[in-house]
C-alpha cells in the first residue's frame, strides 16, 4: 500500500533544514521546482540539507547541499513572468559574488532554472 502524506508531512519526514537563523519569506516562490528537486534528490537516496548557510561571516545559504561533498544547488527562479531578482544588475552581481566565495571554500555550485532542473541527477553523477 501507499502512503500518502503532504508536503509538510514530506519535508518533515525527508528534509534537514539547516542551521537556526528564521528564513525569510520569499516575495515569490518557485516551489514546484524546488518541491520537484527535493523528491529527485530523496528518490535517488542522496543525502542533502535544505537552506544550508555556508559561508562563515555572511548569511548566505544554499538552496540545497550535499553538505559532505561540498555540491550546492541552487535555484534560479528567472521564469515565471515579471522581474525577477537574479535578472537585475545588483542581483546578478550578489549572486556573482555568493558564488564566487562558495567557490573560494571549495564548493561546486550546480545552478538550474525551471528548463534546466531536470538534469540535476545526470550532473550529480558526473561529479559525485
Amino acid at each position: 500500500m501507499t502512503e500518502t502524506i503532504t508536503a509538510a508531512e514530506f519535508r518533515a519526514k525527508y528534509v534537514k533544514v539547516s542551521n537556526s537563523t528564521p528564513l525569510k519569506p520569499k516575495k515569490k516562490t518557485s516551489g514546484k521546482e524546488l518541491f520537484h528537486m527535493e523528491v529527485i534528490l530523496i528518490d535517488q537516496g542522496i543525502k542533502f540539507e535544505k537552506e544550508y548557510m555556508f559561508h562563515p561571516r555572511r548569511k548566505w545559504r544554499f538552496d540545497f547541499a550535499i553538505v559532505e561533498k561540498k555540491i550546492a544547488i541552487e535555484y534560479e527562479g528567472i521564469f515565471g513572468g515579471g522581474k525577477s531578482r537574479h535578472t537585475t544588475v545588483s542581483g546578478y552581481t550578489a549572486d556573482s559574488e555568493k558564488y564566487n566565495e562558495a567557490a573560494k571554500l571549495g564548493w561546486k555550485v550546480l545552478r538550474y532554472t525551471a528548463k534546466s532542473y531536470g538534469k540535476l541527477i545526470e550532473d550529480l553523477k558526473q561529479i559525485i
